[in-house]
């Protein structure tokens, strides 16, 4: 994204992308209220389109406003400053399945997590009867931690284990 859109550099996080390929990303040089505000990438113009509301107006307003036109999206949550951690989440509408924009957005993700955030690790809950999840996160890189709350399941991935998937998805790609 940052190739692509080098004026904001070091600036961007990525959190979701429209059917159209439009990513979706907070922008850390705009605030409202103290929250980052939310940036509209157009990778097939290179146009950028400052949105202004912030995350939570965007996910609470717009995503519900114009819900047909989501295809997905991630995020982090009960980021721990001390234990250097956070839960990973992912939602995507059914017409991403096989688009690889799953794939995309979660290394994304995890990117951000491991090298912007400096993380040392990042958990996933997946529901237990959910075997395409689970067998997702473990595509990614993510390890069962043998640990079952209720109807979940939690993994986890360290940050010394994100360069194989670095590594796998280099290959992927060649």
């Amino acid at each position: 994204v940052e190739e692509a859109f080098p004026d904001f550099r070091n600036r961007l996080f990525c959190f979701g992308v429209d059917w159209l390929g439009r990513m979706f990303a907070l922008d850390f040089a705009r605030r409202k209220n103290g929250q980052w505000l939310v940036l509209m990438l157009e990778p097939g113009t290179g146009e950028a389109l400052e949105i202004p509301v912030s995350f939570m107006e965007f996910h609470d307003e717009e995503l519900v406003k114009y819900q047909n036109e989501v295809i997905g999206e991630v995020h982090l949550k009960d980021l721990d400053p001390h234990q250097k951690s956070a839960e990973a989440g992912i939602m995507m509408h059914s017409n991403a399945k096989g688009t690889g924009i799953a794939f995309a957005a979660s290394y994304l993700l995890l990117q951000h997590a491991f090298e912007v955030l400096q993380l040392n690790k990042v958990t996933a809950k997946v529901h237990s009867e959910n075997e395409t999840i689970k067998k997702y996160n473990q595509f990614l890189g993510f390890e069962s931690v043998n640990s079952t709350h209720g109807k979940f399941e939690f993994y986890e991935m360290s940050r010394a284990k994100f360069p194989s998937l670095q590594k796998r998805i280099l290959h992927l790609f060649r």
